[in-house]
């Protein structure tokens, strides 16, 4: 860096207001060691010799005026509100739009219907061959027990038993919860008098007890006891009976107690044990239990004749069977 480099470097710290008027003076004389008076001269001098500038340049090297500091300074600030004018401006621009991109209704983009479009003419095609579909029958939901007592069958009410000195008859009402309906239903009642214990079980089994229901149940007990503390010890329901194949193909009334029919095997299995039911009712037409017939062994395509005969007080049977069924093998009735 040459003599006139240095200077004007020096120059740019001053006007920037890194110098002073008073350092930047000292440091033009440190640079070309002249004297005070006639400072000026001796510089460009100075440099023409070193062919710096050209021989009619006159520099000037003095120090700028502190009125010209002004001017440049509130130039500065000028610009630099202007500048910060504008920068707010675009930043009010800017928040406008966001405001205004979050304040819209969002709306669903619509969604065009779609066209359709005719399809080629498929050729007539010979129709696939339907396989029949194997169905399993469903299987029976099995009672959940809980000791002595199914789950969801409960003794809804209890009446005082009716004792006549050779038995003791505990009537009332159950009630099925479970979710279910049960083929049978068996109670048992403990008979308590004087340290004497018996038990009266049932005399009709609840058949057919459907889900949602009450029903009537009696168990009997023979004993000559004639006021006894009676607890129900045992509401068991089941679901063994077979229904597939066998049909009531006829059946007649004789008198209020009577029924006769046929009943015929349509099924391939042969059955060891098959009964009849019929509702008995009473004279207030309340059904207090059922009557039936059964055969053993009913082959597959054999007829049965049943002969159904009731004869209690004024009960009387219903017209038509209440169930036909059969005993699976080997099951026992509890």
């Amino acid at each position: 860096m040459n003599r006139l480099e240095e200077l004007e470097a020096m120059r740019e710290l001053y006007e920037a207001g890194y110098m002073t008027e008073e350092q930047f003076e000292k440091k033009k004389k440190e640079i070309f060691d002249a004297p005070d008076e006639d400072f000026d001269d001796a510089i460009n001098d100075a440099l023409r010799s070193e062919g710096n500038i050209d021989p009619v340049t006159e520099y000037d090297y003095s120090a700028p005026s502190s009125h010209s500091q002004a001017k440049t300074s509130n130039a500065v600030l000028v610009i630099i509100a202007v500048m910060a004018v504008a920068l707010a401006l675009c930043v009010s621009l800017i928040m406008g739009k966001v405001r205004t991109l979050f304040d819209a209704p969002r709306s669903l983009p619509e969604v065009s219907e779609p066209v359709e479009t005719p399809s080629a003419p498929v050729p007539d095609e010979e129709p696939a061959e339907e396989r029949p579909v194997e169905r399993k029958p469903a299987e029976k939901p099995k009672p959940r027990a809980e000791g002595a007592f199914t789950r969801g069958l409960a003794v809804y009410s209890v009446n005082e038993p009716v004792c006549d000195g050779k038995r003791v008859a505990v009537t009332g009402l159950l009630e099925n919860t479970s979710g279910m309906n049960f083929d049978d239903v068996s109670v048992r009642a403990e008979l308590r008098e004087d340290g004497r214990v018996e038990t009266a079980a049932n005399f009709f089994s609840v058949a057919n007890f459907k889900n949602g229901t009450k029903r009537y149940f009696e168990a009997v007990a023979y004993t000559d006891m004639t006021d006894p503390e009676v607890r129900i010890t045992r509401v068991h329901g089941t679901n063994n009976r077979i229904r597939e194949g066998l049909v009531v193909t006829s059946c007649e009334v004789v008198g209020e107690n009577v029924r006769t029919g046929t009943v015929r095997n349509d099924s391939n299995r042969t059955y060891d044990s098959v009964h009849i039911q019929f509702d008995v009712f009473d004279d207030e037409n309340i059904r207090v239990g059922y009557a039936e017939d059964t055969v053993e062994n009913l082959r597959p395509g054999a007829t049965w004749v049943y002969s159904v005969e009731y004869s209690y007080g004024t009960d009387h049977l219903n017209e038509k069977p209440n169930d036909l069924y059969a005993w699976p093998k080997g099951a026992k009735w509890e």
